[in-house]
């Protein structure tokens, strides 16, 4: 089985947000008032990445689906942003891996420091990942993994994969740390669409695509990658 994001999760784009795009584009393009990218910026991808150093063991401890199609999709889109040597591109890591005790076998996952394609910096954050709890821990994780990225002096942007809330919510909360960061959102699913929900937690990612949709008005970029998305 595979998955394009946290399957699974309730924790996602619709009215009222920043600039939409259709499929592959930057979702900021419609403003063109809005600084490029230069070669004194860096990009911080905040993602959740299949390690090759921790991918024994996630296969190992996983008692649900792998999210072998979502680390493919992260890692293209890593490795575009390698094709500009003028960029300084890190990676904060927080693994999308299932919850203890029900769909993962440790409630501690470890911390890793990698090189990703030779190239890219690696900050893989460890994390407590009880079920009830492991949302305030994967959003500490990814702010603890970031703080020391984005501080000023230095253009930054943050470019966040999925609609995680814990995700969204520390790269907003960086903002604390450097007011002129940016932040881009690449949604491949929403919230509400991310599984096959039972009754209640369909209540509960609706709940969360609600939220998600009012964090989405204080990041600058969407990026989405099918036009319906666009116009939910």
């Amino acid at each position: 089985m595979v998955g394009t994001g946290p399957k699974g999760s309730a924790d996602g784009q619709p009215g009222g947000m920043p600039a939409r795009c259709g499929p592959g584009q930057d979702a900021g393009s419609a403003d063109r008032a809005r600084p490029r990218i230069t070669p004194a910026h860096r990009v911080v991808f905040l993602g959740g990445l299949l390690l090759e150093r921790q991918i024994p063991q996630i296969e190992r401890d996983s008692r649900s689906v792998i999210q072998y199609a979502a680390d493919a999709l992260q890692r293209a889109l890593l490795r575009g942003f390698t094709l500009y040597h003028d960029l300084d591109v890190r990676l904060v890591n927080v693994p999308y891996i299932g919850s203890y005790p029900k769909t993962y076998r440790k409630a501690w996952f470890p911390g890793v420091t990698d090189l990703l394609f030779g190239k890219v910096p690696v900050t893989g954050m460890g994390f407590f990942n009880l079920l009830v709890a492991r949302d305030h821990f994967r959003r500490r994780a990814a702010f603890r993994g970031l703080t020391p990225l984005v501080r000023p002096p230095g253009d930054c942007i943050v470019v966040v994969y999925s609609a995680h809330l814990p995700f969204v919510r520390a790269a907003l909360d960086c903002r604390r740390l450097n007011p002129a960061l940016r932040i881009c959102v690449i949604v491949p699913d929403l919230i509400e669409h991310m599984g096959d929900y039972g009754p209640l937690r369909k209540i509960l990612a609706n709940h969360n695509g609600k939220e998600f949709r009012k964090l989405a008005t204080r990041v600058d970029h969407l990026v989405v990658l099918t036009p319906h998305m666009a116009t939910e």
